[in-house]
């Protein structure tokens, strides 16, 4: 079930925007596995978290950059100093 959200900035990302994503989505996996490997349990809950509307949203008209720069970027301050990779950076489009 796709949310009901609705943000200023909603609409279907490009296809290079969808790549892109696509590619943040891979990391954040590969993150994933290694905080899980070394029992950062809770700081892989948390990106998880951070990311798990991308997949579902970003092929529909009402995907918002601002909210999902939003989720990561409270997941970067959270864990500042522990991050292996900057979310927020890498993905300007």
């Amino acid at each position: 079930m796709i949310p009901e959200w609705k943000f200023a900035d909603a609409r279907m990302p490009t296809g290079t925007e969808q790549k892109n994503l696509a590619r943040l989505m891979y990391v954040a996996f590969l993150d994933l596995r290694i905080l899980s490997r070394e029992g950062r349990s809770q700081q892989a809950k948390d990106l998880a978290e951070a990311f798990h509307n991308i997949p579902l949203l970003m092929h529909t008209p009402g995907f918002s950059f601002t909210a999902s720069r939003d989720f990561l970027g409270n997941y970067q301050h959270k864990y500042e100093g522990q991050l292996r990779f900057d979310y927020l950076q890498s993905g300007r489009s």
